[in-house]
């Protein structure tokens, strides 16, 4: 029996995401980006439940580009309120996605030290909401051809099989550059707008300049009239296992802002996944921590504590 063929608009519909899926990954080759970094997507949806990273030949149907390794992206979800926050107007035009609820995603590159002055910044965070969206620095993003007809959204009416709604190129230019400069200015800038988990921005200040690689600084901060000014220390060398820094930094955070012992597992593995880590490799951190005791479990069910002494730096 031959194979059955596609209806015509779903063989359209393939054939567009595959002409975007080349398209953006000439972009990130122009750019300098490494294109080792497309993830599956479950199709009809914008979830991924396998984080690891592909080579774009590699994807079938719904698919995500993730961040990190000198790539940045910008998620507008309200651009009433991007177009409200001073500055925006002054970045860099650049590759930009239509969403299907008519937000924008735009693509930047940047140095290695960016994440790392988010994270001092915005107390830990890597990718910052505010009232018009996300910094992304280590999620992924959904492709432009991707469609969606299984929408998560609450509120959301139009995304169905009848009437799936795709991601489109919108506009179809170079990926820009974001500098360490621009990406404080805008951090400073929505702070009145920003989100439950970066309620203040610190002050940050520039004054050597960025290395290839970077990590947060562990010795330089300051209080003043209740304000916290943190310098990141450039140069250094960034360690290479991110995941495990960005794993500890989620459990003594909340740790430290726990009214019980330890963090809770369930909180920990959610923002992992926030953050770009899948519950698979979160899983594995956590587990392997136990092994070492560099976590511990108090009496408290699904709950761990962070053990310093034991902590690989």
């Amino acid at each position: 029996m031959g194979k059955r063929s596609q209806p015509a608009d779903r063989r359209e519909q393939n054939d567009g995401r595959t002409d975007s899926i080349e398209t953006v990954t000439q972009k990130l080759k122009n750019a300098g980006i490494d294109i080792q970094r497309f993830v599956d997507v479950a199709e009809g949806r914008k979830q991924s439940y396998n984080h690891d990273q592909r080579a774009p030949d590699e994807i079938n149907g719904n698919y995500g580009i993730s961040t990190g390794g000198g790539f940045v992206a910008i998620d507008i979800d309200s651009t009433r309120h991007w177009e409200n926050t001073p500055g925006t107007e002054r970045l860099s035009e650049t590759f930009t996605v239509s969403t299907p609820h008519g937000g924008e995603h735009r693509y930047f590159s940047t140095t290695d030290g960016v994440p790392w002055i988010i994270n001092a910044m915005t107390d830990g965070a890597f990718n910052p909401s505010f009232r018009w969206g996300e910094l992304y620095t280590t999620k992924y993003l959904v492709g432009p051809g991707s469609e969606i007809r299984r929408c998560n959204k609450p509120d959301c009416y139009a995304c169905s099989d009848r009437n799936p709604q795709t991601y489109e190129i919108a506009s179809d230019r170079p990926i820009a550059r974001l500098t360490a400069d621009e990406v404080v200015g805008l951090l400073r800038s929505s702070t009145d707008s920003s989100g439950p988990r970066q309620s203040s921005i610190a002050e940050y200040n520039i004054n050597v300049s960025p290395a290839q690689t970077s990590q947060p600084a562990t010795g330089t901060s300051e209080t003043s009239n209740g304000a916290i000014s943190l310098q990141l220390c450039l140069g250094e060398k960034r360690p290479a296992n991110s995941d495990k820094r960005v794993m500890w930094k989620i459990i003594t955070t909340q740790s430290s802002r726990s009214t019980k012992p330890g963090a809770s597992l369930k909180d920990v593995i959610e923002q992992a996944g926030e953050n770009g880590i899948g519950c698979r490799r979160a899983f594995d951190i956590v587990s392997s921590w136990l092994r070492s005791d560099t976590l511990q479990k108090p009496s408290q069910q699904n709950r761990i504590v962070p053990n310093p002494d034991r902590w690989e730096r």
